[in-house]
């Protein structure tokens, strides 16, 4: 992730420029004010959300290993996927990810934890990247990678995390997007403004803004391109602290008719706590694959603190 301060100090160098251009990059100059007040209300930012998905079996490698089953399997009626997510991250990118999966029988709401849990971390050096429980008679079991920013692995995978609906402050692509030389705002009978180029790039990522002025032009929808070929839209519904912060309470996604995916912030705390430095305890007994030093080293710890 790219640290917040450097698109902070793109912002204010747009928003000094903004003035004296086109009409409409004129009106955004006080969106781009505002998204620069709201980022610099951040020294990191704490969810607990939930989403709630379809739930398909597992894959697993038929015995032969000729698996012709497909990639993504079909959805078992009757149940659903429920993930229980703690997230946190501040400005220079550190963050750590707690996640709980449960399968829920939609009738009884009954549930049973699918895997182990999940706790990722990177603290501005290494990822851990850690799966392990604790066991009737106290131990631990469960396995753990550790390696640097130069390994290019996904270390949540495709996860839709709360940041994601937070694009005034995350999403890099915005400010080129505002900033164009051919921007437009049309302002909407129910008091919103649609932001959107004249003509849409090849290569461009964001095709159409919806704000709301009156709070603070946080983005209520946003319009774009995934992938070649491939449509996105995100609407999300915002909660605004006592000190003018706004935060994401709801977000959903759409693909193209493709998938649909709705995220809600059960918690949501500025500034939280952070003593932790973005690490998780290794409990003994995990098995540890170590790329920290460019070579990988495998062990189980002994000791919290993973030495062997």
């Amino acid at each position: 992730m790219r640290p917040i301060p450097v698109i902070l100090s793109i912002i204010s160098v747009v928003c000094s420029a903004a003035v004296g251009q086109t009409p409409s990059a004129e009106k955004l100059a006080p969106l781009l004010e505002s998204y620069a007040e709201q980022r610099a209300m951040v020294e990191n930012l704490y969810f607990e959300t939930e989403r709630v998905d379809p739930y398909r079996p597992p894959i697993h490698a038929s015995s032969d290993g000729n698996d012709r089953r497909p990639a993504i399997p079909e959805p078992l009626k009757g149940f659903s996927l429920r993930s229980d997510t703690k997230y946190q991250v501040d400005l220079a990118g550190r963050f750590r990810h707690e996640q709980r999966r449960y399968k829920v029988n939609d009738a009884t709401g009954d549930s049973v934890m699918e895997a182990r849990p999940q706790y990722v971390s990177f603290d501005g050096q290494l990822y851990h990247s850690l799966r392990y429980s604790q066991k009737s008679d106290g131990t631990y079991s469960g396995m753990g990678t550790i390696f640097t920013p130069e390994f290019d692995f996904n270390v949540v995978g495709p996860e839709i995390k709360a940041p994601f609906f937070m694009d005034h402050i995350f999403n890099e692509d915005l400010v080129p997007f505002l900033t164009a030389s051919d921007i437009q705002v049309l302002e909407q009978a129910d008091g919103t403004w649609k932001v959107a180029r004249e003509s849409t790039p090849d290569d461009a990522k964001i095709k159409e803004l919806t704000v709301r002025p009156d709070m603070n032009f946080m983005i209520t929808e946003i319009r774009g391109f995934w992938s070649p070929g491939l449509d996105f839209s995100k609407t999300v519904k915002h909660k605004r602290l006592s000190n003018g912060f706004y935060h994401p309470e709801q977000g959903v996604l759409q693909l193209s008719g493709l998938m649909r995916a709705t995220l809600d912030i059960k918690s949501f705390e500025l500034n939280a706590d952070d003593s932790h430095g973005y690490e998780f305890p290794i409990p003994p007994g995990i098995h540890i694959d170590d790329y920290s030093t460019g070579v990988r080293k495998t062990y189980y710890t002994k000791t919290a603190d993973a030495s062997n």
